[in-house]
């Protein structure tokens, strides 16, 4: 006698990861897109927003997963390379490093998310942008150049706007503590 095996507890496993995600979008959805364009609202009619949202957030996912595009990783693939961008700018603040500044911050930021956006834009890849490289930098993904390019910057413009440290510093200044007074 073959038993069949019971697998609707991995099926449910697998919906409370995607329903916390879509709860969120579209708390997010509510909040920060509908919120500003009506300012007035009550917290009660945001969460009329947010609940006529999930559906919709739904009803788009199941079009996008069954749609089978190849653009939904390369999607994920560029907003892991955005989110890398801001690496050196917290490095550099939680490491305490005094010459970084805010001003390097955002030029770094901006190098390596203009970077990314372009190369996304226009198609390019280190194939096209580096024809003559070794054939090991032609699989580097350009969030690693991105971010070359960022901690460049960054160095390079909180050195040439080093005058200014302490105002826009990344680092906090190192006063001492006050004793509270008893």
């Amino acid at each position: 006698m073959v038993r069949r095996r019971d697998r609707s507890g991995r099926h449910a496993t697998a919906l409370v990861p995607g329903s916390i995600m879509l709860i969120s979008a579209s708390t997010l959805l509510a909040r920060n897109l509908y919120r500003p364009l009506r300012p007035g609202c009550s917290e009660a009619h945001l969460a009329k927003v947010a609940r006529f949202s999930s559906p919709l957030l739904t009803l788009l996912a199941v079009v996008l997963t069954l749609g089978g595009s190849p653009s939904i990783v390369s999607l994920l693939l560029v907003g892991f390379s955005f989110v890398t961008q801001l690496a050196p700018s917290l490095l550099a603040a939680l490491l305490g490093w005094p010459r970084a500044n805010r001003f390097g911050a955002m030029a770094g930021i901006a190098a390596g998310s203009g970077f990314v956006a372009s190369t996304v834009l226009f198609g390019a890849s280190t194939r096209t942008l580096l024809p003559g490289a070794p054939g090991w930098l032609h699989d580097v993904n350009v969030g690693i150049i991105g971010l070359a390019l960022n901690c460049a910057a960054m160095v390079a413009v909180s050195y040439l706007t080093r005058h200014r440290t302490r105002p826009g510093s990344l680092a906090p200044a190192m006063t001492p503590i006050a004793p509270l007074a008893s």
